[in-house]
């Protein structure tokens, strides 16, 4: 005879108010989740608010202080002391009265030719300084046409031109303290913009302006605003002069140039950016064959750096040939979802 245990399974079964209470539950953290997520998307918005609303507030002071200081010196310039005069005096006190009379304007005039003196000077030291100014000035424009050897040369992956940044795969960008980004209860909710890939196609001017990842290896990829015959490249990175810390051990060492024909990325050559050369170095593309076929999308990879042990900087990236004919142009945006979605 078969063992029935219909009973005890029945007793393992949950009951309807076991399964209501969890329901129960389950509904409560939900709606308690939706509600924090909510007072923090409005106590970020109302503090944003509120920030732009102190902003004006303090300029709105600030041009009321500025104006009310200038009508206080106004007032105060239109004051007119009035001295008293003597209608009967005796010789001994116009004595005095002269002699104080002489002696301030000597003293008045002597004060005069002393500020002449000092405005002639200052003067002259301005003008020394704008002869200086354009010296040096001169002298960075040879430096920059000496050491920029792609100067002339079309930029095809140029964001202004519209070159994009599609992808950074595998690749995290670096941000070194919270004084780069806002955060509000851990959600971030300003950075500055140069700390983002978009920097590698876009012109830079200062120290720091550049695009830090984490490590020494990453990628990045490009589309470039037409397909083109490449045949250059050039990486830009500040000078060891220009750096705080006398040190550019975080620029790229060895990379590589890759670019996505017939539905696969192609190496086109690799390279040694040298920090003890020019801060602007072009290279010759080495593969002849890449160079007779039109690119669109190209594929970047850092394979080192100069020692930095936390990131790695990209200043700019620029990418020089020949546009390709309208029909390459069409053939060529055919690969374009394939990169994309590879």
């Amino acid at each position: 005879m078969l063992f029935d245990n219909s009973d005890s399974m029945d007793k393992h079964k949950p009951t309807w108010k076991y399964m209501w209470l969890c329901r129960a539950v389950n509904g409560t953290v939900m709606k308690q989740i939706n509600i924090d997520l909510w007072i923090l998307l409005y106590s970020r918005r109302v503090t944003r608010y509120v920030f732009s609303f102190l902003s004006s507030l303090m300029r709105i002071i600030f041009v009321m202080a500025f104006g009310a200081g200038l009508l206080g010196a106004y007032a105060l310039a239109q004051v007119k002391i009035d001295v008293p005069t003597c209608t009967r005096m005796n010789p001994l006190q116009n004595d005095i009265l002269s002699t104080a009379a002489s002696v301030d304007s000597s003293l008045l005039h002597q004060e005069m030719a002393y500020l002449k003196s000092q405005a002639f000077s200052l003067e002259m030291s301005l003008k020394e300084m704008k002869n200086e100014y354009k010296d040096l000035s001169d002298i960075a424009f040879k430096n920059r046409r000496a050491f920029n050897s792609d100067e002339g040369l079309a930029d095809f992956a140029s964001e202004a031109a519209g070159g994009l940044v599609l992808d950074t795969p595998d690749t995290e960008s670096y941000y070194e303290s919270s004084h780069q980004q806002t955060t509000f209860f851990g959600l971030p909710i300003w950075k500055a913009t140069y700390f983002t890939p978009r920097k590698v196609i876009q012109p830079w001017t200062q120290a720091g302006e550049c695009w830090a990842y984490k490590g020494a290896r990453g990628k990045i990829i490009l589309q470039l605003a037409y397909a083109a015959y490449v045949d250059q490249v050039t990486l830009e990175h500040i000078p060891v002069s220009a750096s705080l810390t006398g040190s550019i051990n975080s620029a790229p060492r060895d990379f590589s140039i890759n670019g996505f024909v017939e539905s696969k990325y192609v190496i086109m050559g690799s390279f040694t950016y040298n920090i003890d050369g020019p801060s602007t170095q072009t290279f010759v593309l080495k593969n002849e064959d890449m160079k007779l076929h039109p690119v669109k999308n190209m594929l970047i990879e850092i394979n080192s750096n100069w020692g930095h042990p936390e990131y790695t900087c990209i200043y700019r990236l620029r990418v020089h040939g020949k546009i390709a004919q309208v029909g390459n142009q069409a053939k060529t945006t055919l690969y374009i979802e394939d990169s994309k979605s590879s």
